[in-house]
């Protein structure tokens, strides 16, 4: 980790050991470089003590595998990719880009239909479930229970996409989704990356939501230029690796019912929507650094016009508290309030990263929080389960 101070006063005397003693979210190399650095600290340092204190929510996963090794990766003393290896996933099926360690060819990239989870048919989403959540879920430890997923299962690390996706989805309580069947839902995904590799787990959003054929357009810089303007129709769970499991068998219910459409643009948000067709019922961006990246802002002022739900999240706490500054800084006068303030999202990917700039607890997709359009009329109530 970086020192703090470090762009101060020189060059850093050693690594950055020492932490501050009040919110111990920051590290320096020295008392020198903290000194330096106080004022600017100062600002946000209880409340970063404040964000500190989350921690042990944060940390509780119900998986048997995170207890040790989430703060092992922190620490460099594992890796994402002996954990992969240790699940014989490593490079492997939907696993492919989770480490970053394998480049798949350009004609593989993004179509995925015949990938699979690689995985014991009791640790993936292979089948139909037997009914639909009778409430919205709010855990993980809910979902696993309703998939008859085990708790040794990694699944979570690639569903945490589809999973924030649908969680996003309930805050929002989009009216597109109501009782009638075969029942559209248009989402707007921005910046996606990892997601992209995959699309397949998209698919289990048609068990969270049944009967509703959802369309997702993928916008973002990482999308390559070969697969712009692609189109994937997926209608089946990805299979698991038992060869006798129903998932493969022929006449068996084990498909959804519904569709998952997906489209790849490449480039912004703004400067490719006039060619998405009609507005989305429902714009969403994981880990989406809005107050990291300046090309937000011409999006975030496109959004605020859309008048739809739009829902966002970021690594930390921290992260999110500065992306929702950018917001009314941005959209100032047109928007008087978050719609969706920052929460915790029970849906986070359960492996700390370990490139982390602050020791604030860090996640992909922690923390959940987004806006609505001013003049909207808010969700209805009877279309899907009451949000926590």
């Amino acid at each position: 980790m970086d020192c703090a101070g470090g762009h101060l006063r020189g060059s850093c005397s050693g690594p950055a050991t020492l932490r501050c003693g009040a919110c111990g979210a920051i590290r320096y190399c020295s008392r020198k470089h903290q000194k330096a650095h106080w004022d600017e600290h100062a600002l946000v340092c209880s409340r970063m003590a404040h964000q500190m204190q989350l921690a042990p929510v944060l940390y509780d996963f119900p998986f048997a595998y995170t207890h040790h090794t989430t703060r092992l990766i922190e620490t460099q003393e594992t890796s994402l990719c002996l954990l992969l290896e240790s699940w014989d996933v490593h490079g492997e099926g939907l696993w492919a880009a989770s480490c970053g360690c394998f480049q798949l060819a350009t004609s593989q990239r993004s179509r995925g239909k015949d990938v699979d989870w690689r995985l014991p048919t009791d640790f993936c989403p292979c089948k139909a479930p037997e009914g639909s959540p009778a409430q919205h879920l709010q855990s993980w430890e809910e979902y696993y229970n309703w998939r008859g997923i085990s708790f040794e299962s990694p699944a979570a690390l690639i569903l945490t996409w589809p999973l924030s996706l649908y969680h996003a989805v309930c805050l929002a309580q989009s009216q597109t989704i109501c009782s009638r069947p075969r029942e559209t839902l248009l989402i707007h995904y921005l910046g996606p990356e990892k997601e992209l590799e995959q699309l397949p787990a998209f698919v289990e959003l048609l068990a969270l939501l049944p009967a509703v054929e959802i369309h997702i357009d993928f916008v973002g810089p990482a999308v390559s230029k070969s697969a712009d303007r692609e189109t994937h129709t997926f209608s089946a769970f990805a299979h698991c690796s038992d060869l006798e499991c129903a998932c493969k068998k022929k006449g068996m219910d084990s498909n959804p019912k519904g569709l998952v459409t997906t489209r790849l643009w490449r480039g912004f948000y703004h400067d490719r929507h006039a060619e998405l067709g009609r507005n989305p019922d429902l714009i969403f961006a994981a880990n989406a650094g809005i107050a990291a990246f300046p090309s937000w802002h011409p999006t975030l002022e496109l959004i605020v016009s859309l008048n739809v739900p739009a829902l966002f999240t970021d690594y930390c706490e921290e992260a999110a508290v500065l992306a929702t500054e950018t917001i009314h800084h941005v959209i100032r006068g047109k928007h008087p309030d978050l719609e969706f303030p920052v929460q915790v999202n029970p849906f986070r990917q359960p492996l700390s990263p370990t490139n982390k700039d602050l020791d604030l607890p860090t996640f992909s997709n922690a923390f959940v929080f987004g806006i609505h359009g001013p003049s909207n009329a808010r969700m209805s109530q009877e279309t899907l389960p009451n949000p926590p």
